[in-house]
């Protein structure tokens, strides 16, 4: 369970909760411009999810990945602090 009382599964922690948010726009900045996925935010959440557990683009999958894991660094930093 997420400290939001939601469960904390990969989509949640990844594209839903609020105690990761600005850590989760800084993601999609960075691969908006280093990844030229200029409409990554307008997708859908499972197309989403896809791209950032290295599924739905291959082209850009390594920099996509390097992005994710600098999230989950953060993210994760931030949730220890309340664990």
């Amino acid at each position: 369970m997420c400290l939001c009382e939601e469960v904390e599964d990969e989509k949640h922690f990844l594209l839903a909760c609020p105690m990761y948010v600005r850590e989760r726009v800084q993601m999609f900045a960075k691969i908006r411009e280093e990844c030229k996925l200029e409409y990554i935010e307008n997708m859908d959440d499972e197309w989403q999810l896809n791209i950032l557990i290295g599924v739905g683009w291959k082209e850009k999958g390594k920099q996509v990945r390097e992005i994710v894991v600098d999230y989950l660094r953060k993210a994760n930093e931030i949730r220890k602090k309340y664990i």
